[in-house]
């Protein structure tokens, strides 16, 4: 499953967040690995091999749009954290 375990702080949270990201892609490895396994031992039509080679494609393009778009919130996070400084250096409020 895709659900990050709770955290008790925000940068635990990214962690798992990415991590279970990251832990997705094991269903599109899963899905190659069948098709490959299915098409070795002649069980499988090319039909049915070519939508399942679509599918891992399709959730695989899922998964790095998903992390593109947790990359561009961390950044857009760590953009926001920054106190600008007044003329003395002095953080502004």
């Amino acid at each position: 499953m895709c659900n990050p375990s709770e955290s008790e702080n925000g940068e635990n949270l990214a962690f798992d967040l990415e991590q279970a990201i990251m832990s997705c892609w094991a269903v599109t490895e899963d899905i190659n690995l069948l098709t490959e396994r299915l098409v070795e031992v002649n069980d499988l039509d090319d039909e049915l091999a070519n939508a399942l080679i679509g599918i891992g494609v399709l959730h695989s393009l899922r998964c790095e749009k998903l992390l593109s778009l947790f990359t561009k919130f961390l950044k857009q996070k760590s953009e926001r954290a920054v106190e600008p400084l007044d003329w003395d250096g002095e953080q502004s409020l």
